[in-house]
């Protein structure tokens, strides 16, 4: 199945910013429903952000209104729908670091879903993986480090 330039971008900054929200909240005691709070929030917020954008770029491109509206629609809907779903993990696991680790696999298999949508080349696969392998280690290690040195 091929993936539109609004889905694929909706899905994939979706997930890297309620995942890297999440890692980079880890190493702090925050309690369950503050990060569903934070999740519900970023929905709204990065899913508009990111329509916005893509209804410009795509306009910008090629000068389609109604394409350019079909994809932010796309990107919107995707886009809040990640975190509004990892939302919804944490409410059903009732404890942050279980919710975590589901919300990381989760988000591991939709990313691996994407990425066999877009490449072709077994090669192309494993660097966008592990491009989001790093993320996802470079968030939690973020996370860590900032609630054992307390910046504020």
């Amino acid at each position: 199945m091929k993936l539109s330039l609004g889905t694929t971008f909706g899905i994939v900054s979706g997930i890297l910013t309620a995942i890297g929200l999440i890692l980079s909240s880890f190493g702090e005691k925050i309690e369950n429903h503050i990060i569903v709070i934070i999740l519900l929030s970023l929905a709204f917020s990065n899913g508009l952000s990111d329509a916005i954008g893509i209804y410009n770029s795509s306009y910008v491109n090629d000068g389609d209104y109604n394409k350019a509206v079909r994809e932010a629609i796309k990107t919107f809907i995707v886009n809040a729908l990640i975190p509004f779903i990892f939302a919804i993990v944490f409410i059903m696991a009732k404890n942050i670091t279980i919710g975590s680790y589901i919300n990381i696999g989760l988000a591991f298999i939709i990313f691996m879903y994407v990425n066999m949508s877009i490449f072709d080349k077994l090669g192309e696969r494993l660097f966008n993986m592990a491009i989001f392998v790093f993320i996802v280690l470079g968030n939690y290690y973020i996370g860590k480090s900032m609630a054992k040195h307390k910046p504020c």
